[in-house]
């Protein structure tokens, strides 16, 4: 163990972890918004919004899960970064999510019309036109 922490390069980890608090910033955006996130964390949230469990509990889980499994069966492949992504991104994302809906009071649904919005517009750019043949 004392090997493994002299080879950790300190300021390597310190932009691991500011990258970590702008991939949560965006998370809670992206949740926010209503357009979807990555696959990983929008399946989490929708499960523990079914059975009714915090996001960042949930994920957390279902990270210690796959870490056993990588542990396992890929031990090189693991890093202090994999270690925090998975046990502190979920927990970073809800509370950017928090202070995105409290502080600001922004609602789900208001920035998504504006995504909408804009996927509306570059549908209309691209040359695609949706016509209706109702009557």
């Amino acid at each position: 163990m004392g090997d493994f922490l002299k080879n950790i390069y300190w300021k390597h980890v310190l932009i691991m972890c500011i990258g970590n608090v702008f991939a949560g910033m965006g998370i809670g955006i992206f949740k926010l918004a209503g357009l979807g996130t990555d696959p990983f964390s929008g399946m989490n949230m929708a499960v523990a919004d079914m059975i009714g469990m915090a996001y960042g509990n949930f994920q957390l889980i279902v990270n210690i899960v796959l870490l056993i499994i990588e542990i396992a069966f890929g031990r090189r492949f693991l890093g202090i970064g994999t270690v925090v992504n998975a046990v502190c991104l979920a927990y970073i994302t809800t509370f950017f999510y928090n202070i995105y809906t409290g502080v600001f009071g922004l609602e789900l649904g208001a920035a998504g019309t504006f995504g909408g919005t804009r996927v509306w517009c570059c549908d209309l750019l691209s040359g695609t036109v949706d016509v209706s043949d109702a009557g």
